[in-house]
Order: C-alpha cells, then sequence, then structure tokens
C-alpha cells in the first residue's frame, strides 16, 4: 500500500510538473505571438512609397509614416497636407502642385525639394533631420514648429525659377544655426516675413532683389557671415516695418557688420519715427544695421511731391459705392443695371463686389435693385455688338440683350483687348466706330450710359502704353459727344500705381512693382476691383443726377 501510494503521489507531481512547463511554453508563445503582433503593427504603419503619388493625406491615414523605395513625387493638386513622418531613405523627394503642409518629421539621407510653384508649410512638433539642401523653387515657404524645433534643419536654397519667393516665420528658430540661405538670381522677387519672430543662420547669399520685413512686432534676424561675394552690388536689399531699438538686424555680425561697398544696396523703407521714404543704412554701436539718412531720388519720371500725391489720390480715392448704395443713394426701387465688358467682366470680381454692397447698403437692400452681367471672354468692342467672340458666345447680340432686359443704367468697359490682340486687335477709327454703335444702341433705349476706357495693361509705375492712353482718349471723346458718363478708370489706376508702385532704392533710383492692381497685368485683383467698383459707382451716380 505504502508503495502504490508513493507511485500515486509520484505520478501527481510529474503531472503538476508537466502542467507548469505547459503554462510557461504558453505563456513564452503568447508572449512572443504579442511581441510579432506588435511588431506587425508597427511595421504596417510604416508604408514604403515610390514614384508620383497623388493626394498623398487623403490615401494615407493619420499616423501612418512613408519610406521612400525611390525617387517619389507628392502631387497636390488641390490643398491638402501630410501628417506622418517621412523617411528619405536615400531619395529624392519632392512636393508641389498646389498649397501643402507636412506636419511630420522628414528623416533620413536623401534630397526634398518644391516641385513647382505652390506654398508650403513645414508644421508639427518633431524637428525635420534630413541634412542635404532644402530646395524651394518658388512660391511661398512658411516655417511653423514650435519655437526652437527646426523645419529647416541644414541650407536652404530658395528662387530658382521665375516668380515671387518668400520665407516666412510663424516661430522663432526654425531654422538650424550652422545653415546657408541662398537667394537665386532667378526669382522675380525675393521676400523674408519674420512675423515678430527671431532667426540665427550661419550665412546668406543674395543673388536677387531681396525685402525683409520686420513686421509690426520686435523682430529679429542675424546672420554671422555675408562674404564680398555673397551679395550681389547690382540688386538691393530692402528693409521694411523697422522699428529702432525694438528690431534687430545683423549681417555678417562674426565679422563686425557689412563692408562699405555692401552698405550702399541696403536701405530702409518708411521706417518706424521717420518721415516716410527710403533711408540708408548705417550701424549702430553694437553692428546691428539701422537707418541713416533719407535717400533722394535721381531724376524719377513723375513728379513724388507730396501735393502731387494728394492730387493723384483724389483720382482713385472716392467714395463711389458709399454714395451709390447710402440713405441718399439716387438708385429708385426695381431698377437695372446691367454692365458689359470682356474677360475682366466675365471673371466678375468687381460686379460681385458691387452686386455685395447693393445688397447691404442702407439705401438699397430694400429697393431690389438688379444687377446683371454679361462678360465675353476676348471680347472686342466689335465682338460685344455681335455678342461673340472666338472664346464666347452671348447667343444675342448686345441690341438684342439690351431689348430684352430693358435697363434703366448701362456700362460698358471695354478696349483693353483691341490692344493687346495686335493685329487681331482693333485699329482706332474701328474701335471709335464700335463705340459709337454701342451708344447709338444704349441711347435708343432711353438708359444712362457710363462708358470705362481701357485701364491697364501689364504696365508699372515707370513704363506706361501709349495706346491704352490713345484708346482711352477715344473712349473720353465718345463719351462727351453721346452724353455719356465716364468712369475713368485709365486715370485713376495710372495715379493709384504712380502714388504706391514703386520704391526708392539706396542708390535713389525708382525700383517699380508689377501687377500691383491686377494679378497677370490685366484681369484685376481685390485692390484693384475696389477701385473699379468706386469709379463705376461713382459714374452712375453722376449719370443719374444729369
Amino acid at each position: 500500500m505504502k508503495q502504490k501510494e508513493t507511485m500515486m503521489k509520484q505520478k501527481e507531481t510529474m503531472m503538476k510538473q508537466k502542467e507548469t512547463m505547459i503554462r510557461l511554453m504558453t505563456h513564452k508563445v503568447l508572449t512572443l505571438a504579442l511581441v510579432l503582433a506588435a511588431a506587425g503593427a508597427a511595421q504596417a504603419d510604416v508604408v514604403e512609397v515610390s514614384g508620383k503619388i497623388v493626394g498623398v493625406g487623403v490615401n494615407y491615414t493619420a499616423g501612418t509614416d512613408l519610406r521612400l523605395m525611390g525617387d517619389t513625387y507628392f502631387a497636390f493638386w488641390k490643398p491638402g497636407g501630410f501628417s506622418g513622418d517621412i523617411d528619405l531613405n536615400g531619395f529624392k523627394m519632392a512636393a508641389g502642385g498646389s498649397k501643402c503642409r507636412f506636419a511630420g518629421a522628414i528623416t533620413g539621407e536623401g534630397e526634398f525639394r518644391q516641385k513647382c510653384a505652390a506654398s508650403m508649410t513645414l508644421s508639427g512638433n518633431k524637428p525635420n533631420t534630413f541634412r542635404n539642401p532644402f530646395i524651394f523653387v518658388v512660391g511661398g515657404l512658411t516655417l511653423d514648429k514650435p519655437a526652437g524645433i527646426d523645419a529647416v534643419p541644414g541650407d536652404l536654397v530658395m528662387g530658382v525659377q521665375s516668380g515671387s519667393t518668400s520665407l516666412t516665420f510663424r516661430n522663432s528658430d526654425q531654422i538650424n544655426d550652422s545653415s546657408h540661405i541662398l537667394f537665386e538670381a532667378r526669382s522675380k522677387s525675393c521676400a523674408i516675413n519674420m512675423g515678430g519672430n527671431k532667426e540665427q543662420i550661419a550665412s546668406i547669399t543674395v543673388k536677387n532683389n531681396l525685402t525683409i520685413d520686420m513686421s509690426d512686432q520686435p523682430s529679429a534676424f542675424v546672420v554671422e557671415k555675408v562674404a564680398a561675394d555673397q551679395l550681389d552690388l547690382e540688386k538691393s536689399v530692402l528693409i521694411t516695418n523697422f522699428k529702432e531699438g525694438q528690431d534687430k538686424l545683423s549681417l555678417n555680425a562674426g565679422a563686425g557688420g557689412l563692408t562699405p561697398e555692401q552698405m550702399t544696396v541696403i536701405g530702409f523703407i518708411n521706417p518706424a519715427g521717420k518721415d516716410l521714404g527710403t533711408y540708408s543704412a548705417k550701424l549702430d554701436s553694437e553692428k546691428c544695421l539701422i537707418p541713416g539718412s533719407k535717400v533722394v531720388p535721381i531724376n524719377p519720371p513723375f513728379d513724388l511731391s507730396e501735393k502731387a500725391r494728394a492730387k493723384r489720390e483724389k483720382l482713385y480715392n472716392v467714395p463711389g459705392i458709399e454714395e451709390l448704395t447710402g440713405p441718399n443713394t439716387p438708385l429708385k426701387a426695381g431698377m437695372k443695371i446691367v454692365v458689359f465688358g470682356d474677360s475682366i467682366t466675365m471673371q466678375g470680381r468687381y460686379v460681385r463686389f458691387m452686386g455685395a454692397a447693393l445688397s447691404k447698403g442702407d439705401g438699397t437692400k430694400d429697393l431690389g435693385i438688379k444687377l446683371v452681367r454679361y462678360g465675353l471672354n476676348g471680347g472686342r468692342v466689335h465682338d460685344l455688338l455681335a455678342g461673340k467672340s472666338s472664346k464666347a458666345n452671348f447667343k444675342k447680340t448686345m441690341k438684342q440683350i439690351i431689348q430684352e432686359e430693358k435697363p434703366d443704367i448701362i456700362t460698358v468697359w471695354v478696349g483693353v483687348n483691341d490692344i493687346w490682340f495686335g493685329e487681331k486687335g482693333t485699329n482706332p477709327e474701328d474701335f471709335e466706330d464700335g463705340l459709337r454703335k454701342i451708344m447709338n444702341i444704349c441711347l435708343a433705349a432711353n438708359a444712362k450710359v457710363v462708358l470705362a476706357p481701357p485701364a491697364i495693361l501689364g504696365e508699372d509705375a515707370g513704363n506706361w502704353n501709349p495706346k491704352v492712353d490713345q484708346y482711352a482718349d477715344i473712349t473720353r471723346k465718345v463719351a462727351k459727344e453721346t452724353g455719356a458718363t465716364v468712369a475713368d478708370l485709365r486715370k485713376a489706376c495710372v495715379a493709384f500705381t504712380q502714388n504706391n508702385g514703386y520704391d526708392i532704392l539706396p542708390n535713389g533710383a525708382l525700383k517699380y512693382q508689377a501687377n500691383l492692381l491686377a494679378f497677370d497685368g490685366v484681369h484685376f485683383n481685390d485692390t484693384g476691383s475696389d477701385i473699379v467698383v468706386d469709379l463705376i459707382s461713382q459714374a452712375i451716380c453722376n449719370s443719374l443726377k444729369k
């Protein structure tokens, strides 16, 4: 019996040992499975990519990281972004097409560049650590990581294609202190927007005209080295919004400031606490740049005196839309305004501005004023009469439209295509003939008529197209002889551009700003459209008072 009991105990002990071993093996297997699963999950979150990727922010969810396995282009055909990390992995990464944002960390060996004109933002809490130069072709680059986190860890090359290039800081210390910035010569214009932040870099090379905007908040920009060949003496560096005593600007800080030759290309535009104008640069006791003496313009092509500026301002700064929509509006309930024009009217920016004002104005919001637009893409004067051009078709002639619409007021703005199209345009005699035919149709409808001359054609304050003046004179002549009211957009645009479209360089020459009123030299931006609205509104008021 004792032997049997002993054998039973031994068997139980062996069973317990076996169960323990099974539990241990199971635990190890489960632990290993969990580790492998975690590793697999981690691997699943890293996606290997190459080639052209459209809509990266849509195709890969938040938390996904990317590893390049070949040269890769992220194509943003509409504004978008990507929040994950990107490992360059020794390959080339390009991005562009539309406004885009990268909010993760861009790491590894390889090349990162912007591919085509677009704005880009580098943000997120992680530093970028790629070391090869970041090549930003053209457009606006915004650095928006937390202060002290590198958005640009190495050198930065900007403006390698034609167009405007800008660098904007949303926080301080976005670029590694050892980095070099190169502004290439191909860009049309280059700008640094400090935004009330502080930045220090190792060196800068400027091969183009550069503007540094210190913003309305205290800012600091310190460059340790600017060698003699790193600043093109044929270009200029203009400082705007500088506030002496609040801002710090130091170029070539490590060598005690710029050379006398380099100082001649630095200028301060309208610095705080001084009369309007451009000021030369000088060094303060800490070898920082501050405004010096006021620069006298050399042989300006038009009068820059305050008296002349005030006289020009009266030509474009008019309360036209305020008068048209205010309590004393000359408009009556139910009136209809029909506007005719070319692609500027077709795009309709100024028409929308006017329509919004009419619907909200104290004097017009309850009058039920109707504003009807007929803009003909590519339209010349005889195209408006026919109701069709090589690019568009009203399917009705101007006469038919007016007979059907029965407008109380008609505005006609035409002429730029008649000049712009050259041999396919309209000669002065035919242009005048076309305007007179338009006026005959309008007057037959017993409507008040506003004529607007061609305004601008890719011009700036120092370069005016005499043909635009010629066709504007023809418009004024026809209006005077037929009783139409002129909305003189030509005089207004010239005056505005001469008052606002130039900077005085440190050497006394004038630098003109292109496309001040129109984004392509013809089609008006918001600033230009505001002027158009006021001038046409004023002309409508004047026509109703006749």
